[in-house]
């Protein structure tokens, strides 16, 4: 995508957790939402292989990366317009020993520059609203579902670092399941990375709302847990940006922002 204003070539990305999968009857409006949007990589959480699949054909992307079995809501997959290689799939072993994708990376070729994009989406914390409350001291299921957010951001990041140089584009994007006020928040902004959101207290990006009919009647409003960090070989041609117009496609709303290389 060109950008006019700035007269230079920019990445749009969409992220996306389209919940337990997707399904047939959702893609549709799933569909709509990404294309008003006009993303040139589109990075999907919970999604199955066949989702990714479809998505990619009716929205006419030529590249799809998507994992060879499926994971159920697990699964994590990218659709872009630009080639992509290199891609590799980040494992976590909790306690119960099955192994579970937290994150894949691959390199995106926009011919005059690379980007690396890492596709997240780390353990859920029960009751995660709960935890910025004054006062409130984590119980043990949360301090144990913590500990495994930590461990697993922690084995991204290693990765990242291995997987790319000091010199290449990086952005870390999609469903991170803790707050702003979290720890681990704060140790992303700490290792170099910038959130893209520009406001505040950062877009909203689950839960749009109680009356959501995919969400359990008791859930809270507007909790902060979807994200697009960037390094500083990237500028912000826009800001995130919240798309919940889909409101029965999922309980998460579409993330969208947009970047540029810095020279």
């Amino acid at each position: 995508m060109v950008n006019a204003e700035q007269a230079r070539p920019s990445l749009r990305v969409l992220s996306w957790n389209l919940l337990r999968g997707g399904t047939e009857r959702r893609l549709p409006a799933i569909c709509r939402t990404i294309a008003k949007n006009r993303p040139d990589v589109i990075l999907l959480q919970e999604a199955t292989p066949e989702i990714i699949t479809s998505l990619a054909n009716a929205l006419r992307f030529p590249h799809i990366i998507a994992p060879p079995v499926s994971e159920g809501v697990d699964s994590v997959g990218v659709i872009s317009r630009y080639p992509a290689s290199g891609t590799s799939y980040i494992y976590d072993t909790p306690a119960s020993g099955r192994a579970r994708p937290i994150a894949m990376s691959t390199v995106v070729d926009l011919t005059t520059w690379r980007v690396v994009l890492a596709n997240v989406h780390l353990s859920f914390v029960s009751q995660v609203w709960t935890l910025g409350e004054a006062g409130r001291v984590p119980d043990q299921g949360q301090l144990l579902q913590i500990e495994a957010q930590r461990r697993e951001l922690a084995s991204i990041v290693r990765h990242l670092r291995n997987a790319a140089d000091n010199s290449e584009a990086l952005i870390l994007a999609g469903d991170m399941n803790f707050t702003p006020s979290s720890d681990l928040y704060q140790f992303l902004l700490s290792s170099g990375l910038r959130n893209a959101s520009t406001s505040p207290n950062c877009p909203t990006a689950y839960y749009p709302t109680k009356l959501n009919p995919l969400v359990r009647p008791n859930s809270p409003v507007e909790l902060v847990l979807d994200y697009h960090f960037y390094n500083d070989k990237l500028e912000l041609a826009y800001p995130s940006a919240v798309d919940d117009s889909a409101f029965n496609a999922s309980d998460h709303a579409a993330l969208v922002s947009e970047f540029t290389w810095n020279r």
